[in-house]
């Protein structure tokens, strides 16, 4: 997880600060959600392994759970 705290935590308002995510050499795609989920998918030399993290507002702190394919299948993201 990364964790930050926020004052009054509204995930729409900060994601609408996101406008694009950027990716490098290894990345097929990048893509923001309506929910604010972050999702990257590899490109293949990375065997199109996809990292995604989900926004979670819990008491004045934002969290990102982490997930995909390269912690599951891969466990180097």
């Amino acid at each position: 997880y990364i964790q930050m705290t926020l004052p009054n935590v509204n995930i729409g308002r900060y994601i609408a600060i996101i406008l694009s995510v950027v990716g490098g050499i290894n990345v097929a795609s990048a893509a923001i959600a309506s929910t604010g989920a972050i999702t990257v998918t590899g490109a293949a030399t990375v065997d199109g392994a996809t990292y995604v993290l989900n926004p979670v507002a819990l008491n004045g702190t934002l969290v990102w759970a982490s997930s995909g394919t390269c912690l599951t299948t891969y466990n180097y993201c």
